[in-house]
């Protein structure tokens, strides 16, 4: 993100990122990213494990083609290195990679770090088997509508991890995880599956 820079050249020593060099140079981090307003520190975690510090804000940027939208921007500091800005949480938000994944059905998987809200039921028939499904309400920053909803067995390794990490249905949480499209349970009913869950933050 990086305001300041105008070029992914200027943002590379500034960033943290999984994402390789050649998806980067297509990406938004490409050119410039309008900022409307300055951005608004929300919250700082601390991991007293890994020796880092991440301070999380919420900053408004304009659209491509209209409009703005608010997203969320991680800056972590570990140890005595200059911080630098977490962006692949941004690239799956404002960088489009979550609407695009959840548009059509795809093969492969794809780990996403955004934000979750949990319920232990699906009230979408066309889920199959929905009965014995919950639900995932996925969005790009906190407070903002969902942008797909993705799905996991009741009795499955997804919702015990959740239960082991502590996750609280019905709140919005930033998550690291892995989502499929799963077209095998019904090939006429095809939906985004979680595959499994790292953590509860996006530190993974």
């Amino acid at each position: 993100v990086v305001p300041q820079a105008q070029t992914l050249a200027e943002r590379l020593p500034l960033i943290e990122t999984k994402t390789a060099r050649t998806e980067l140079e297509t990406s938004v981090h490409a050119g410039p990213i309008p900022v409307r307003d300055r951005l608004q520190s929300s919250e700082v975690r601390f991991d007293k494990i890994g020796g880092a510090s991440d301070v999380v804000f919420l900053g408004e940027f304009e659209l491509p083609t209209a409009g703005a939208e608010t997203h969320v921007i991680v800056v972590r500091k570990r140890g005595t290195q200059p911080p630098r800005v977490i962006v692949d949480p941004f690239l799956d938000g404002y960088g489009g990679r979550l609407k695009a994944f959840a548009a059509a059905p795809v093969e492969g998987q794809r780990s996403f770090q955004i934000i979750a809200s949990f319920f232990d039921f699906c009230s979408d028939s066309r889920v199959p088997n929905a009965g014995a499904k919950c639900t995932a309400k996925l969005s790009e920053s906190p407070g903002r509508p969902e942008v797909t909803e993705a799905y996991f067995a009741m009795q499955s390794p997804v919702k015990e991890r959740l239960e082991k990490l502590g996750a609280r249905y019905g709140h919005s949480t930033g998550v690291t995880f892995i989502l499929r499209w799963n077209a095998e349970e019904d090939p006429a009913k095809p939906f985004l599956e979680i595959v499994s869950v790292q953590s509860l933050d996006w530190n993974d």
